[in-house]
């Protein structure tokens, strides 16, 4: 069944927080344990699992409130890093390590990067953003850089990320399944080990959608108009900027 029928916001950006609650109630949970990072305080894709779940976890970025900032409140730990690839493994590690439940990758850029590098934990349920705008042919991720920031690389901030596709690629190296996504942003997976049940497995062509608030939404874009994008004005914006392949068996090809 098509997961986009579940969705319903109570703290995630978008429909997120009733697609996951799809997902697991499929799935069911083991030991409640989330990992998520590039995240908001107040908006995220873990806190409905928290208040409503019994989560606990790890919230990672390099910008949290002071008050939580390298603190455990509740028995969720706040991370204040800037995170890379050299990093990543030895933040998680320092609170999680094994199997957990739930795994969210929001960084805006080199997410793909992020999550093909990541060994310490082994989520059966991963969800990452993915970049909509270079189409659902392709399968490509962005430069790498430490410093990696969209709206420098260009100024339309729609460079970041990799394709669906691409993600497809690397997660199938991972062992993982393809569930479907939301508003063309984020990506959903599940770890093979998983019985499915009413969920399906999809492929890039079934599970792609535009990236919502750039196709559908109104907003003062980078060149100064007041419009929306179609779905061909942001390909032909970004198409021609440095893309790394990533190749069918979910190699990064630096």
């Amino acid at each position: 069944m098509n997961i986009n029928q579940y969705e319903k916001r109570v703290f995630s950006q978008n429909g997120e927080d009733g697609v996951i609650e799809h997902i697991f109630n499929n799935i069911g949970l083991t030991n409640k344990i989330f990992v998520e990072f590039g995240f908001h305080m107040d908006q995220n894709n873990s806190r409905n699992l928290i208040e409503n779940n019994g989560f606990t976890g790890l919230f990672i970025d390099s910008n949290i409130p002071k008050n939580y900032s390298n603190k455990t409140v509740n028995n969720i730990h706040y991370h204040e890093d800037w995170i890379t690839k050299n990093n990543i493994n030895q933040i998680i590690s320092k609170y999680y390590k094994g199997n957990i439940d739930f795994l969210s990758i929001d960084v805006d850029g080199i997410d793909l990067y992020l999550l093909d590098t990541i060994n310490v934990v082994n989520p059966r349920v991963i969800c990452i953003e993915y970049c909509a705008s270079i189409g659902n042919e392709l399968s490509v991720t962005v430069k790498y850089r430490d410093n990696f920031n969209r709206h420098k690389e260009h100024p339309s901030g729609f460079y970041c990320n990799g394709s669906l596709q691409a993600n497809i690629n690397v997660m199938k190296k991972k062992g993982y399944k393809f569930v479907g996504s939301v508003q063309g942003l984020n990506a959903f997976f599940v770890r093979n080990d998983c019985n499915l049940n009413n969920l399906k497995e999809l492929t890039c062509v079934e599970g792609w959608q535009p990236h919502y608030g750039r196709t559908y939404t109104k907003a003062k874009r980078w060149n100064g108009e007041f419009k929306k994008v179609s779905i061909e004005e942001q390909y032909e914006w970004i198409k021609d900027l440095e893309w790394i392949n990533v190749d069918e068996f979910g190699n990064i090809l630096y």
